[in-house]
């Protein structure tokens, strides 16, 4: 399941992913939900950072 959300930029799947890990596993058995919830974060947070400086580049490209 988590490698099924770990792709996504989506806030969203971190609730859902949290939600599933928090109902149907094991603290043990989260680690890998909560690398692919981090990855997810990192993601959305990289994006939002990078989003107006990559626009402006290809602007000033045109």
């Amino acid at each position: 399941l988590a490698r099924l959300g770990g792709g996504s930029a989506d806030p969203a799947m971190v609730t859902k992913l949290d939600a599933y890990a928090t109902q149907y596993l094991t603290p043990e058995s989260r680690k890998v939900v909560d690398r692919s919830i981090a990855a997810i974060k990192t993601r959305i947070e990289t994006r939002s950072r990078l989003k107006a400086p990559t626009a402006a580049w290809f602007a000033a490209k045109k």
